[in-house]
């Protein structure tokens, strides 16, 4: 499971443990991964992965050779509008990561662009490429508990879920159910639409195209 950083892959990942499945986030395990870093292989981009690598496949080097293929992808989306938010929580070091596989400077300082600007960028790239090889795609906010994401996402990977452990179900449902993990503010298509136009047209051509032009909680307006 992958996508941009954001979209809800730690809590994907979490749901999914809960039932019994052998799943990392940000790493491999035995059923696969669910991991925004991933979408990228590290020995194309020239860097390492920017987090320890655990499970069946430790490495501290950059291994072609050993570079996994994974037998099934979905690709987990979140609307533009909070997901750019999400994303300007990144620190340094995933954010040199991105630099290095999208060529998006990561130093907002320096450049003079604005957080969200670098979000916007991050967001549609990285969507763009995982979208040309993923076997389907699924909108976070379409789920509405963890037991229904984990399900869910069980079915679309063919993976084996133990549903009927209600004890650990209980313990996904709310308040606890968050798709990001860490405040942050807030961003918005206008201010990215009087930054860089055709960057802003193109990511709601996407979001549409992802089934978020009628949502009301997704806001693609320039105004």
């Amino acid at each position: 499971v992958t996508g941009i950083g954001g979209a809800g892959t730690n809590l994907a990942a979490s749901s999914l443990r809960r039932l019994g499945v052998t799943i990392g986030h940000e790493y491999i395990d035995g059923s696969g991964s669910v991991s925004w870093i991933h979408a990228v292989n590290d020995a194309v981009v020239g860097q390492q992965y920017p987090f320890p690598r655990k499970g069946p496949h430790i490495t501290t080097k950059i291994l072609p050779e050993h570079s996994p293929v994974f037998e099934k992808v979905i690709h987990l989306v979140r609307c533009p509008v909070g997901n750019m938010a999400g994303l300007t929580t990144h620190t340094n070091w995933t954010r040199d990561f991105i630099w290095r596989a999208a060529g998006i400077h990561p130093n907002t300082d320096s450049t003079n662009q604005p957080p969200c600007l670098w979000a916007a960028k991050a967001w549609f790239f990285w969507n763009s490429h995982v979208e040309t090889y993923a076997d389907n795609r699924l909108r976070v906010e379409d789920f509405t508990n963890p037991e229904d994401m984990a399900r869910i996402l069980c079915k679309e990977g063919s993976l084996s879920c133990f549903s009927s452990r209600r004890a650990h179900l209980q313990e996904l449902l709310a308040p606890n159910y968050r798709v990001h993990h860490r405040e942050h503010g807030t961003c918005s298509m206008k201010e990215i639409f009087e930054l860089d136009p055709k960057l802003a047209t193109e990511m709601v051509r996407m979001a549409r195209r992802y089934g978020y032009g009628s949502s009301k909680l997704c806001n693609l307006n320039f105004n």
